[in-house]
């Protein structure tokens, strides 16, 4: 697990001292080793740098950049079953100087072509490889988009970074006010945009290849784990091959030359991944879980009953509000790109805790975009059903009624039930500002110039593609390429590598989606329950009782924090906003209401503190 930063420059200003400053910008990805190289082509001066967090191979062997012959590379992630390829190149007649898998990359690239071999790997990655031959650069990423990869060129040069951070060294980015409008609302910037227009990212299961003598390039899928339903699979069926599929996911992510840990929230998740990890070990699995001096938002009770269960050596520690408060700050210093999940806070103090013991955390990020666990697939499939079919004279009556008895649901209700689109009641529980209140933030003159209409999938970078026969996998499909990548896996790549932890996803591993893509929906929430199929693989190593409580998030009282300790922060935010972009007046009655408790604008307050 590293940072990769490098360029080409056609101006051939650039020089080891700007390559250092931009490697700098992410010691905290690789604080154990650095490299740099600068390559002179006729066109173009070339550069790679690489901050190393070693996990295998911690030997000097696994040091980057790595060449071998033509090929160079810079590298960040993990390859899981890089032993077995490696064997493959063995047979082929290759021979390694190291044990690192860095080196089965390029091997692999060298045998294969960079198509064949991002095929071949089973993990999580971004990389550039530059081949000096044909005077071309790669840009790779993993599958499902854990490890981030962004990329620019202005001014003759392409610029390439982890984090975009890295290119504050040669320019600063312009605000993308399109992207502006899509943060505000979704709390993230839908790939493969960013929020400077500038500056894109790699989308995942996606390579970059860029001609070094003329800087064209062009983007192209590797991956797509999109197949037809069988019909034919039963739960039974379906429960047995994901188990064994996990136990498989699970045991690659335990190899390490350093220990690993384990997350442990006390949710189906986190608890089943750490289960099958203390079952295929024969030590303790150190495992850590953070709790909250606010009873309502402590969970840690849970985790820890869990743990003492699996007889883990478990570490649990008790924050304030000071502590969420201090690493607020710290995160507002240190971003990128605005970030609207809150969760983010306690990730980070988590990774900050889970580093003083271990290098390497298992997580289990991805559950429920892969095993239906979002309340609003449900949601969203019970009230088009009911809404879409009536007469709207009939719906304008019903959201009336409901607004003699709840004010609060009846503002959220009020536009989908009158227009019974199924984005419209997705948007109800998916975005902080529903498509239909953007006029509400923004000017109308600025709406117009830079989104084309106010629709959720205008917002997500989509083409309307629902299935109304499978709603809840139609909606699924949509988190898979958008919220799991830009949203839950940018949060735990910032919150871990801000503290040089490695966080690996078992439930990720490529083998696992592209079983589950087969699984009818039905199949896969058996008796309309979400993670169904989680669920009763979990009760066969934990009691079912353990977990009979409503589904809770990783949160923090924001919403009483945005009356008190962050009220400052939004006033002053209000203030400095451009009455041109802006309706500062509808935005501060927003807040009036939330400190009235008439409305809980939490989310929305949390994504306007941090625009630019």
């Amino acid at each position: 697990m590293c940072g990769i930063s490098g360029f080409i420059d056609f101006t051939k200003k650039s020089d080891l001292t700007i390559l250092k400053k931009m490697n700098d910008t992410m010691y905290h990805r690789g604080p154990d080793g650095e490299g740099l190289r600068i390559y002179n082509t006729p066109n173009a001066i070339i550069g790679f740098g690489h901050r190393r967090l070693s996990i295998i191979d911690l030997s000097s062997g696994g040091s980057q950049p790595m060449e071998y012959e033509h090929l160079h590379i810079v590298f960040n992630g993990e390859i899981y079953n890089y032993i077995e390829i490696r064997n493959e190149l063995l047979k082929l007649g290759y021979d390694f100087k190291s044990n690192s898998d860095t080196e089965v990359i390029l091997k692999s690239v060298d045998a294969w072509g960079i198509e064949k071999a991002a095929n071949k790997m089973n993990g999580m990655w971004a990389f550039a490889i530059y081949n000096s031959v044909e005077n071309k650069m790669f840009l790779c990423r993993d599958r499902i988009g854990e490890k981030p990869l962004h990329y620019t060129i202005k001014n003759n040069i392409f610029l390439f970074a982890s984090e975009i951070k890295a290119f504050s060294v040669s320019f600063l980015g312009e605000i993308n006010h399109k992207s502006n409008i899509q943060f505000l609302s979704l709390g993230y910037v839908p790939s493969p945009d960013t929020y400077y227009s500038n500056i894109s990212k790699l989308p995942p299961a996606s390579y970059l290849e860029i001609d070094c003598s003329t800087l064209h390039f062009s983007i192209k899928n590797y991956w797509n784990p999109i197949c037809a339903k069988n019909n034919l699979i039963t739960y039974e069926e379906a429960k047995y091959t994901t188990e064994e599929l996990l136990k498989s996911s699970v045991n690659y992510r335990l190899i390490a030359d350093v220990e690993v840990g384990s997350f442990l929230s006390g949710g189906i998740d986190s608890s089943l991944i750490t289960a099958i990890a203390q079952k295929n070990t024969h030590k303790k699995i150190k495992t850590f879980s953070i709790g909250f001096d606010v009873d309502k938002y402590d969970e840690s009770k849970y985790a820890k009953k869990v743990a003492d269960y699996l007889k883990t050596e478990h570490q649990e520690y008790i924050f304030t509000s000071k502590d969420f408060l201090d690493e607020l700050t710290n995160y507002l210093e240190n971003q990128d790109e605005p970030f609207g999940d809150s969760a983010i806070l306690p990730t980070m103090i988590l990774s900050k805790m889970t580093k003083e013991k271990v290098t390497v955390a298992l997580s289990g990020d991805g559950g429920d975009e892969l095993f239906a666990g979002y309340t609003r697939y449900f949601f969203t499939k019970k009230y088009y059903e009911i809404f879409h079919e009536l007469p709207n004279p009939i719906n304008k009556i019903i959201s009336k009624l409901l607004s003699l008895v709840n004010k609060e649901i009846s503002n959220k209700l009020h536009y989908p039930i009158t227009h019974p689109l199924l984005e419209n009641f997705y948007s109800v529980l998916y975005t902080s500002i529903k498509p239909w209140e953007l006029d509400s933030i923004f000017q109308s003159e600025y709406l117009v110039q830079n989104l084309k209409n106010n629709s959720l999938f205008t917002l997500l970078n989509m083409e309307a593609k629902i299935d109304k026969n499978d709603i809840i996998g139609s909606l699924m499909k949509i988190d898979k390429m958008q919220n799991l990548p830009e949203m839950m896996l940018h949060k735990v790549d910032r919150a871990t590598m801000r503290y040089s932890l490695e966080a690996r996803a078992p439930l990720l591993d490529y083998r696992l989606v592209e079983y589950l893509q087969q699984i009818p929906t039905k199949i896969l929430t058996k008796g309309n329950i979400p993670k169904s199929i989680l669920k009763d693989i979990l009760y066969n190593y934990v009691p079912k009782e353990y977990f009979d409580r409503p589904k809770s998030g990783f949160s923090i009282p924001l919403k009483e924090w945005f009356k008190n300790e962050l009220k400052e922060k939004v006033v002053y935010k209000i203030n400095s906003l451009d009455s041109s972009i802006y309706n500062k007046k509808s935005i501060a009655k927003m807040y009036k209401m939330h400190l009235d408790g008439k409305a809980n604008y939490q989310a929305f307050l949390f994504n306007l503190i941090q625009i630019k």
